[in-house]
């Protein structure tokens, strides 16, 4: 059985690195490129993008940039953490091959730095984002979206359901 670490960083890496990444392309061409034409920023599918969560909470465009500028600046410090913890995989699967255990606790113990750094920056990007939202729009994201802080923000705005979900059975 994989300790639970492993699922929540794999997780992290998936949503971070996404098709994109510099270690996932295949082609000197692919790594140097920058976004494809068409392709939309992250943020598009995040929830304060979505019109009837913008609507119901009153979000202003001039929050919604702010929030998206937020979101942006943090993934890209991500994606370098999520590079570094790719590295340090490696090395710790060439040590354990190797047979060189010294090593392969050092490369272990230097995953759990990035892996918590990495869990850490996305709960910022949620104070953040939170920042930005007066207190009479947090209780209605409350009221009307109360699982959207239980939610992992940047795994949902990859293209993996970040509908807001309303309150109901089991949402609470």
């Amino acid at each position: 059985m994989r300790h639970p670490r492993f699922f929540v960083v794999a997780s992290v890496l998936a949503v971070v690195l996404g098709p994109a990444s510099p270690l996932l392309a295949g082609t000197p061409e692919e790594k140097s490129s920058p976004q494809p034409a068409g392709r939309r920023p992250l943020s598009e599918n995040i929830w304060w993008n979505q019109p009837r969560v913008y609507e119901a909470l009153g979000l202003s465009a001039e929050q919604r940039a702010k929030m998206d500028k937020t979101l942006d600046d943090r993934v890209d410090a991500r994606r370098e953490q999520a590079m570094a913890y790719q590295q340090h995989r490696h090395s710790f699967a060439d040590a354990i091959r190797a047979g060189d255990f010294a090593a392969a606790r050092t490369e272990s113990d230097a995953l759990g730095g990035i892996a918590a750094t990495m869990a850490r920056a996305e709960t910022e990007i949620v104070l953040d984002v939170m920042a930005l939202l007066s207190a009479d729009q947090r209780a209605k994201l409350n009221e009307e979206f109360p699982t959207l802080l239980r939610r992992s923000w940047l795994m949902a705005a990859r293209g993996r359901g970040m509908a807001a979900a309303r309150g109901g059975p089991g949402s609470r």
